[in-house]
């Protein structure tokens, strides 16, 4: 999508958390984008705002 085109281009890693539901029960998202290299910290950050 034009909102994920930009980090992708640049070459940084992103992730993508749903971060609950709307009142039609419908998920509710956050992408987060780190610096070149942090990949596993991302991924780590990803699993504890799932499990938050």
């Amino acid at each position: 999508s034009a909102l994920t085109r930009w980090v992708n281009g640049l070459g940084l890693p992103a992730v993508s958390v749903v971060t609950g539901h709307d009142d039609a029960g419908l998920p509710v998202s956050m992408q987060v984008v780190g610096r070149p290299g942090s990949d596993r910290a991302l991924l780590d950050l990803a699993v504890s705002l799932q499990t938050a």
